[in-house]
This record gives structure tokens, sequence and C-alpha cells, in this order.
């Protein structure tokens, strides 16, 4: 069993509470029947289970490292992410445009992981073809050494 290299966990608080504020909304309109046409039961089962489903998934992000493999964790483990980079061209720290949003993303510059903040690790990586991943994290330089630590000196 491998140790981990690193770990970190960041709570997307603004998302969580913009959810829980919908989510309760919801259940208040629903239950005092509120507007000229209620929404039935069965909508809002099938609603109130994709807000639910959607802050399970997204309230948090766990990234570690362990066994040439980068984990990123979505909320309760629904989404998980494992990314191999072998062949790692170039890493550093960058910031993110504020449009990019938040969750995963396609960018133009590649694959965007995230929950919150604009600080975030660029990795180029590929041998045959050429893939770029951001991982939004807190503390960049962190991730950084532990990336270089986990994967490029192996390749050396």
């Amino acid at each position: 069993m491998s140790t981990r290299k690193y770990n970190e966990i960041q709570y997307a608080w603004l998302n969580t509470v913009l959810l829980v504020i919908v989510l309760v909304c919801f259940t208040v309109s629903f239950l005092r029947g509120t507007g000229s046409n209620p929404i039935d039961r069965h909508g809002f089962i099938i609603i109130g289970a994709i807000l639910l489903i959607s802050l399970l998934s997204f309230y948090r992000l766990k990234i570690s490292i362990y066994d040439k493999t980068i984990h990123l964790v979505y909320g309760i483990g629904l989404i998980h992410i494992k990314l191999r980079p072998e062949s790692i061209k170039e890493i550093r720290a960058v910031k993110t445009s504020v449009l990019a949003g938040w969750g995963i993303r396609f960018t133009m510059d590649g694959m965007l992981y995230n929950v919150k903040g604009r600080k975030a690790v660029r990795c180029i990586y590929g041998t045959k073809k050429t893939k770029t991943a951001r991982i939004g994290t807190s503390n960049p330089e962190k991730l950084i050494q532990a990336i270089r630590v986990e994967f490029l000196d192996s390749q050396q």
C-alpha cells in the first residue's frame, strides 16, 4: 500500500449555500402549493433529486496524489477522476479566468477541475497526444512540488 504524497480538500461554500437555499425554497414552495399552477409530486421528486445530487456531487473537491496518479474526487465520490500524466512537459501555477467557472469544464486551454477560487496548476503532459489539465487548488506551489516528486523525479 502506497502513501499519499499530497492531500487537499476544498469546500465550495458559495455553491453549497446557493444550492441549499434553492432546495429549501423549492421544497417550501411545493409544500405550500405556491403559484397558479404548482408542481406535482413527481416533478418535485425529479427536480428535488437533481438538486440534491448536484449538491452532494459538487460541495467539495478532494485532490490526492499516490500510486503515480492524481485523484480528483468531487463531493461524496460519485465523480472520481484519475489523471495519470506520463511524460510531463510543463507544470506551473496559473490563474483561471472568472469566465471559466467552477466544476468540470472543457476550456480552450484543456480540462479545468475546480470548485472555488482562481488559483490552479496547469499540467501539460503526454507522449503521442499532448493533454492539458488545470487543477484548482488553494496552494499551487505545494501541489506542483507533490507532482514533481511523484512524476518528474521518477522520469529522470
